[in-house]
């Protein structure tokens, strides 16, 4: 395995609360649970083209174009 990967699980609990911060940011649930846990492991870049995550102050979507 790679060293720089870690998997995390989610639990019911923790989806649901992505549901929830999904109305706040108008995302999918899968969005704002990458959001959510962002913010918990304290990330501030993604590699992504999703433009959502454009929304959220505190993150920095790559590449930028």
């Amino acid at each position: 395995m790679l060293d720089n990967v870690t998997i995390l699980d989610v639990n019911e609990e923790t989806y649901f609360a992505a549901i929830e911060l999904g109305e706040d940011f108008k995302t999918e649930p899968n969005d704002s649970l990458a959001i959510d846990i962002m913010r918990q492991k304290d990330i501030s870049e993604i590699y992504s083209f999703d433009k959502h995550f454009d929304k959220v102050d505190s993150i920095i979507r790559l590449p930028i174009t």
